[in-house]
C-alpha cells in the first residue's frame, strides 16, 4: 500500500467518512519477483483484483451502491451490526442466474508458476465475511472505545461508528482494466487516481 502510493487516495477516502481497513490495487501479469507485490517462485507471474474494505456510514453506503450499480464488473456486499444485508453481484454473475444471497467465492490475488498449478491465496468469501462482521464490529468496543473515557467525545463517535455504520467489501472483477479509485472518485466528486500508481 504505502509503495503503491495507495496512501493519498486512500487517506481521502478515510476523511470523508469511508474507514479503510484493508486494500489492495489491481495488477495484471506483475513478475512475481517485484520488489512490492511480487511472491512465489521466481520466474512467475502475479495478479490481484482491486479490493477496499471499510466502514461507512448509511448514507455513504447509499451513495456508493448508486455509483457501483454503473460498474458491471464490481461486486459489493456490507452488513451493519444488527446483521441487515445489504449487496450488489457483478452484471456478469447476474446474467448467470447467481443469486444475491448465494455464496460466492472470488479469488483476489493468484500467481501463475512454471511447472505447478494456478495459486491463490488470497479470496473474498460472501459467508465467511458474513461471520467476520461480527468480530469487526466487536472490535470498536473491545479495542477502541475502551482507550477513551466514558462519556467523551471520542468514546461517544466510536459508539455510533459501531452503532450505526456498515461494513463493506468492495471487488472490481476486472482486474486488467478495472479501476476502483475512478469509482470512489464519483461517489466522492474528486479525483483519485491522480496521486496514484503501483509501477
Amino acid at each position: 500500500t504505502v509503495d503503491a502510493g495507495l496512501i493519498p487516495p486512500l487517506a481521502k477516502l478515510n476523511h470523508n467518512g469511508f474507514l479503510t481497513i484493508n486494500s489492495q490495487p489491481r495488477i495484471n501479469g506483475v513478475s512475481s519477483s517485484h520488489a512490492c507485490y511480487g511472491w512465489g517462485p521466481e520466474g512467475g507471474l502475479v495478479y490481484q483484483k482491486a479490493y477496499l474494505e471499510f466502514f461507512c456510514s448509511p448514507l455513504n453506503l447509499e451513495r456508493l451502491i448508486a455509483v457501483v450499480e454503473n460498474y458491471p464488473a464490481v461486486t459489493l456486499q456490507g452488513y451493519n451490526r444488527k446483521g441487515e444485508r445489504r449487496a450488489v453481484m457483478c452484471r456478469y454473475r447476474r446474467e448467470a442466474g447467481a443469486q444475491e444471497d448465494e455464496r460466492h467465492v472470488t479469488a483476489v490475488t493468484w500467481g501463475v508458476f512454471d511447472g505447478i498449478e494456478v495459486l491463490q491465496p488470497t479470496v473474498v468469501d460472501s459467508q465467511a465475511f458474513e461471520v467476520w462482521k461480527d468480530e469487526a464490529f466487536e472490535m470498536w468496543e473491545s479495542t477502541w472505545m475502551g482507550i477513551y473515557p466514558e462519556g467523551s467525545a471520542a468514546r461517544t463517535l466510536l459508539q455510533n461508528i459501531h452503532d450505526t455504520y456498515w461494513h463493506v467489501y468492495v471487488v472490481d472483477n476486472d482486474f486488467v482494466k478495472g479501476n476502483l479509485l475512478e469509482l470512489f472518485s464519483k461517489v466522492l466528486g474528486e479525483d483519485l487516481n491522480a496521486s496514484f500508481s503501483f509501477e
